[in-house]
């Protein structure tokens, strides 16, 4: 899937930065409140398939997101789709897919919190 593809077929994607401060105590505490923009992204159901790719985290993993390659998507960021947030597994180098050398799109895999 090329990001061309992924324009066409996919739906609007919050990306949420964390920042950091202190509770009440003063105790550091985080949270995902800096708007980092849109993309479009292709949401889907983790397959079969995925446990080749990711194993370890197929078990815990509730959707799958192929993002355009230009996303500005960064460890520790959350994602908003739909009114639900999620957790990103792993880094920029583990979400790259590559033709020939060339990033086609990247793919994430994501938990819901709760």
């Amino acid at each position: 899937m090329n990001d061309n593809a992924i324009g066409k077929l996919g739906e609007t994607v919050q990306i949420w930065g964390a920042s950091s401060g202190t509770d009440d105590l003063g105790n550091p505490e985080s949270t995902w409140d800096v708007d980092k923009g849109t993309f479009i992204g292709v949401v889907m159901r983790p397959t079969a398939n995925d446990v080749l790719f990711a194993p370890g985290r197929i078990s815990d993993t509730d959707k799958k997101i192929h993002a355009p390659s230009t996303a500005s998507i960064a460890t520790g960021d959350r994602l908003e789709i739909d009114s639900v947030t999620y957790d990103l597994y792993g880094t920029l180098a583990d979400w790259k897919v590559k033709l020939g050398g060339t990033v086609q799109h990247l793919q994430l895999f994501l938990k819901r919190v709760t």
